[in-house]
């Protein structure tokens, strides 16, 4: 409405002039119409769906035992010292290039449903107290090529690379009682030049199922790219910025990210028996002119 205004505010401010410069006369003026018809202005859409085509249950990353809930990979019940890492495939549906903006994890009850208050809101936060978090960019990577290669991934295969990626980090976290990566970038670093040493030598076998069409990459293997990792209790119901992994997805593109989660060592016996349960959220933003 402000642009129709705007336009009929400079229409008139040249008619004004014309008036001027013909001292008032009024002239007889030749016409004529030309149009360019049918013209269309279709918004683009942001979708992104975590939809894996080759798995026929889609549920939850994370969860103890398979009663009730689609998956095949449970957690069990965790234990102190226990971590586990699951993977969220991501692919965007829609028809602009996406980019991924945020992480956050909500406070949530057995059924998924977002509580803010309560006895199972409370446990939430109870269990986020005594987590960690870290959040894995994966991509295909071409050893051969040293380039990022897009290829398509199995249910299989994703399940494989949560598990080398888990391994990988907890022989290093055990190498290396004193490291912090919470607070030292350098054993952040570290910690994913490890984590790439463990799925190169025992995943580099790893690559698309010949009967998936496109291109099959004979010398894919998985790499970690970026790693973020945080308390849980800074996650939880707040926003953990990703922004700086640069993640952008075109249509029909897709994204692998690997959470592991990490039950503290020093957990006392108030959580025995406990639950937590939690809704992870990612926040995408169109690429383009942002």
């Amino acid at each position: 409405m402000k642009l129709k205004n705007k336009l009929v505010l400079i229409s008139v401010a040249g008619l004004t002039a014309v008036g001027l410069l013909a001292g008032g006369i009024t002239y007889a003026l030749f016409q004529n119409n030309v149009s360019n018809a049918n013209n269309a202005f279709t918004a683009g859409s942001l979708q992104i769906s975590t939809v894996r085509g080759d798995v026929p249950n889609v549920g939850p990353m994370f969860y103890t035992n398979t009663t009730g809930a689609p998956g095949t990979l449970p957690t069990g019940v965790w234990a102190p010292g226990d971590s586990n890492t699951r993977g969220l495939f991501l692919e965007n549906t829609g028809s602009l290039d996406a980019k991924l903006k945020s992480i956050t994890a909500k406070t949530a009850d057995r059924s998924g449903n977002e509580v803010t208050s309560g006895l199972v809101y409370d446990a939430d936060i109870a269990f986020a107290n005594h987590a960690n978090l870290i959040v894995w960019q994966l991509n295909w990577f071409d050893a051969k090529n040293a380039t990022f290669p897009t290829g398509p991934i199995t249910g299989g295969d994703m399940d494989l690379i949560m598990y080398m990626v888990n391994d990988g980090y907890n022989l290093w976290a055990a190498g290396n009682p004193n490291a912090d990566p919470l607070k030292n970038p350098n054993a952040s670093d570290q910690a994913v030049i490890a984590v790439n040493k463990y799925l190169l030598d025992n995943i580099n076998t790893i690559r698309s199922a010949a009967s998936v069409k496109g291109p099959v990459y004979q010398t894919a293997t998985v790499q970690v790219t970026k790693m973020y990792e945080t308390p849980m209790k800074g996650t939880v119901n707040q926003v953990l910025d990703v922004s700086s992994f640069k993640v952008i997805t075109p249509p029909f593109g897709a994204e692998m990210l690997a959470f592991t989660v990490s039950f503290n060592l020093d957990t006392g016996n108030d959580m025995q028996g406990a639950s937590g349960y939690f809704n992870f959220n990612t926040y995408w933003e169109q690429s383009k002119n942002n």
